[in-house]
């Protein structure tokens, strides 16, 4: 089994939280404690998917679970993205 940490889709991840937390110090108010914050805390929660799913043996149970995650929030940059342009 390798270490997560060394997993590339964990590192890319990863790398998306450090942009999304540069990103979003410089969001107004507004915007830092609804969106940025909604940002940050979807990203986390795949990286505890991509732990949780690298550590177990039956790895088929958590990759659907990440699976529907990821296409649950998948509409959600399509409506916020209008939102950070203004």
């Amino acid at each position: 089994m390798a270490l997560y940490s060394n997993l590339p889709v964990y590192k890319s991840t990863y790398d998306l939280l450090l942009a999304i937390f540069r990103f979003t110090k410089d969001f107004g108010k507004e915007y830092k404690y609804t969106v940025g914050e909604s940002l940050k805390k979807e990203t986390i929660e795949l990286l505890t998917l991509i732990y949780r799913a690298n550590v177990k043996r039956d790895k088929q149970e958590l990759l659907q679970e990440a699976r529907l995650y990821c296409f649950k929030h998948n509409q959600k940059p399509k409506t916020t993205t209008p939102l950070l342009k203004n």
